[in-house]
Order: C-alpha cells, then sequence, then structure tokens
C-alpha cells in the first residue's frame, strides 16, 4: 500500500521529536504503540492525530513523514490481527522459514491444533480494539479490505491445513476441514467481545476453555482431551518462547 511503501521507504530518522520523550528508536513503532494505548482508552473515533504525536513524543507533522493520515496507521493494526495468528499456525504446520531453516514445533496435530486456539484467544485479548471494529474499518476502504482479507484468507488457510493434518492422523471425527476452522476462528473473535461484558478469568485460562470445549467436540474420543491439552501446553510454551526471541 502506498503508505506502507512510503515509510519503509524512507529514513526512520524522520523530524525532530517534541521532546526527549522515551521511545523504540523506531518512530513508526512508536507511533503505532501511542495509537494502540489511545484506542484501548478512548477508542477508534476519539483518537486524534495530535494526540497520537504528542505520545509518541512527535511533532504532529512528524506522524505524516511514516502515514499518511489515521486511517494507514488504523490499517497496519488491522493487518497486525491476522500477522501474529499467521506467524503461528504456520509455525505450528512447519511452514514458517527463520534464518534459512523452518521452525520446528514438534507434537501431535491434534495438541497443535489445541495449542493455536489457546494462542489466537491470547492474541485477539492483546488488541487494543475489538475485532469487530476492524472488520467494519477495512469495510469502508476497498484497497484496506483488500490487504485484509488477503492476510485473513492466509491464516484460514493455514489453519485448514492443521485440521486436515488431524483428521488424517485419525485424531479427529471426519468433518469438513474449511467449515471447522472457521468455526475455531469465529469461536475466538467472539469471546474476545464477549468478555468484555463480564468479569472474567486471566486470558490464559479463557484460551486453555476455549481450546477443551472445542477440540473435545472434534475428537474421535472426547476423553482423550486431558491428554490432548498436557500435550498442547508444551507446545503454547514452546510458540510463546519462540515469538519473543523471534521479535
Amino acid at each position: 500500500m502506498k503508505s506502507n511503501q512510503r515509510g519503509a521507504e524512507r529514513s526512520r530518522t524522520g523530524r525532530p521529536r517534541v521532546r526527549d520523550a522515551p521511545g523504540s528508536g523506531d518512530p513508526r513503532r512508536d507511533i503505532l504503540a501511542a495509537t494502540a494505548t489511545l484506542m484501548r482508552t478512548q477508542g477508534i473515533s476519539a483518537t486524534t492525530m495530535v494526540q497520537i504525536a504528542d505520545l509518541a513524543g512527535l511533532q504532529a507533522p512528524s506522524v505524516y513523514y511514516y502515514f499518511d493520515g489515521k486511517r494507514a496507521i488504523l490499517l497496519e493494526l488491522a493487518l497486525d490481527a491476522n500477522r501474529i495468528p499467521l506467524k503461528v499456525v504456520s509455525a505450528l504446520n512447519g511452514r514458517f522459514v527463520e534464518g534459512g531453516q523452518p521452525v520446528e514445533i514438534s507434537g501431535s496435530a491434534i495438541a497443535r491444533l489445541w495449542a493455536f486456539v489457546v494462542l489466537d484467544v491470547l492474541a485477539l485479548q492483546a488488541l487494543p480494539f475489538d475485532i469487530d471494529e476492524v472488520h467494519r474499518f477495512v469495510a469502508e476502504d476497498a484497497e484496506s479490505e483488500r490487504l485484509y482479507r488477503e492476510t485473513r484468507n492466509e491464516l484460514t488457510d493455514g489453519l485448514v491445513q492443521l485440521v486436515s493434518n488431524a483428521i488424517s492422523d485419525g485424531e479427529m471425527r471426519p468433518i469438513d476441514a474449511r467449515w471447522a476452522s472457521l468455526v475455531l476462528l469465529s469461536n475466538d473473535e467472539g469471546i474476545q467481545k464477549w468478555l468484555q461484558e463480564v468479569d472474567a478469568d486471566s486470558p490464559e485460562m479463557v484460551g486453555e476453555f476455549m481450546a477443551d470445549m472445542a477440540i473435545r467436540g472434534l475428537l474421535r474420543d472426547s476423553n482423550s482431551i486431558e491428554i490432548v491439552a498436557k500435550e498442547g501446553r508444551d507446545i503454547v510454551k514452546h510458540v510463546q518462547n519462540w515469538l519473543v526471541s523471534f521479535r
């Protein structure tokens, strides 16, 4: 997209900061972090470019050096809603390459699927916005929707492969892999919204509850859920450690 390309091609030095505000050293990252903080506390519509610049420690015109406007910043954050789960599912399928080598995530396909549900819930809970806001936002602009749907489709296809592997291994009932994948994704997104209405437990506990509930119904032997969950927890820790080192 034009705004993203412009920011990537230019130097990160940018214009002078307003003050010696603490930052990451990467103004683009500081702008995104500031926007996420403001959205979390006051929502999308109330967040202004002036507020973003102030919190990022930049002069207001400097923000436009890296992004064309508020929409470009919000699109970048919206794309992140798919990027982390996409990275996770790619690693769980053995398709993520780091340093020229595929990332190795061991474990049965069904345990990796259980782990994906937990990690997807955690990623959604960490977002500074309701995922429904993302869907409404991208629908307002054809190019934004195209970019978002592109990563969205990659995520769905990756999950279909993971589900298909679990079916092929005989661990899951023979069901439609794409329908199962779409239901799993919609369940994860739904829990993000509904948990805003109640005093929920920790995101980890919620993720495990969702994984237990969803995967139990897909197993050939539902009584094996505890074995699957135990293996899945090890995979979750492995992936979380990998994500920290990757960043």
